[in-house]
């Protein structure tokens, strides 16, 4: 159901004479709504999850971050820490990132942001500064970020976009991990 057919349904509610009727109606509305809000939403950090990717109109940048080491974190540290781990990059994406920007969890302990009119400078920049903002946490264990970037350019695809994003995140990782990459300046190398 989308807005606009809640919003047709929404204005037809006031020629219901039964008040009874429309205000189950409107209940019905807003846990529809609700529901449709909580399948984009990731349950551990609150941010979105891919399901959001379909909503996706435009972007200037696709950033992939992986935690690096994560599977050790959760085997030495306990599963609780883990999360922990999780949302402290959630939460230090969202704090980095402008209101237009989607950020989300795109699986495990993989994230995504999508940059809307943003240069590639600023964005690399930004992500240097999320790197450098988690490696100064005082946690009981080190915790890194590799990342990967792609740029848009000339009509490519955000699935492409991503795909490309996770490449050069891929590039970081066996880099040494702890490093940004930019998809078109790594791309020879892959």
């Amino acid at each position: 159901m989308d807005n606009d057919y809640i919003s047709k349904i929404i204005k037809k509610l006031d020629t219901i004479e039964d008040k009874e009727l429309r205000k189950m109606i409107e209940q019905l509305i807003g846990e529809r709504q609700e529901l449709n809000n909580t399948a984009k939403l990731d349950p551990l950090t609150g941010l979105y999850n891919r399901n959001i990717l379909n909503e996706v109109i435009s972007y200037s940048a696709i950033v992939m971050c992986d935690v690096d080491d994560f599977k050790k974190i959760n085997d030495t540290f306990g599963h609780d820490f883990g999360d922990e781990v999780l949302k402290l990059v959630a939460k230090t994406l969202k704090s980095n990132t402008r209101s237009n920007d989607i950020v989300c969890r795109y699986g495990g302990d993989e994230f995504l942001v999508i940059f809307k009119d943003c240069l590639l400078d600023v964005v690399v920049n930004r992500m240097k500064k999320i790197q450098k903002d988690i490696d100064g946490e005082n946690l009981k264990s080190k915790v890194t970020l590799s990342i990967g970037i792609s740029e848009y350019k000339d009509g490519l695809e955000l699935l492409d976009a991503i795909k490309r994003a996770d490449e050069a995140l891929y590039y970081s990782k066996k880099s040494g991990k702890k490093i940004v990459s930019v998809y078109d300046d790594i791309k020879n190398n892959i």
